[in-house]
């Protein structure tokens, strides 16, 4: 029984000679994470402020999609490169491509328009070097608004692409 108790007692002492860490050495150990965690986050807000200076290109690719065609024009073209070249320096990011239609034709036919829609961009950013993990599609089908006339259903033509930096 004394043996017991003389290790438990010495088990006791052992712990309580050994301390916490010191005010010094967490401040040492937590400097150099900090000062990490302060550089991701301006580079955060450096990437957001580089996307966020092209979001007019980007929102609305191109509007002048024909009613049965997945071609992208000159233009547009032009404003997927000035859209490749905004995510030089960009490491993580996902970028999203929505196609849509107007509201003539049948409901499945213009599911399959719009989804062809966004396959025409995202090939186009493959072979502009962005990789295809990084690339989400969707066709979402008939555009949003009235479409009652030939201008509203040619705004409806479209494809939207965005970009989703996540914060570090």
């Amino acid at each position: 029984m004394k043996t017991s108790i003389l290790i438990a007692g010495s088990l006791a002492l052992s712990l309580l000679g050994t301390g916490c860490a010191t005010k010094k050495y967490v401040a040492q150990t937590i400097a150099p994470v900090e000062a990490r965690v302060t550089t991701a986050e301006a580079k955060n807000t450096e990437q957001d402020t580089k996307i966020t200076a092209n979001a007019s290109q980007i929102d609305s690719v191109d509007k002048d999609l024909s009613r049965t065609k997945e071609r992208l024009t000159d233009e547009a073209k032009a404003q997927l490169d000035s859209f490749v070249q905004s995510l030089d320096g960009v490491n993580r990011y996902i970028v999203e491509i929505q196609g849509f239609t107007d509201k003539t034709g049948s409901p499945v036919y213009n599911d399959e328009l719009s989804q062809e829609r966004a396959q025409a961009v995202a090939r186009y950013l493959a072979s502009h070097k962005v990789p295809l993990r990084n690339i989400t599609m969707l066709g979402t089908g008939v555009a949003d608004g009235d479409q009652r006339t030939r201008e509203e259903r040619a705004q409806g033509r479209k494809v939207d692409v965005r970009v989703y930096v996540p914060e570090i």
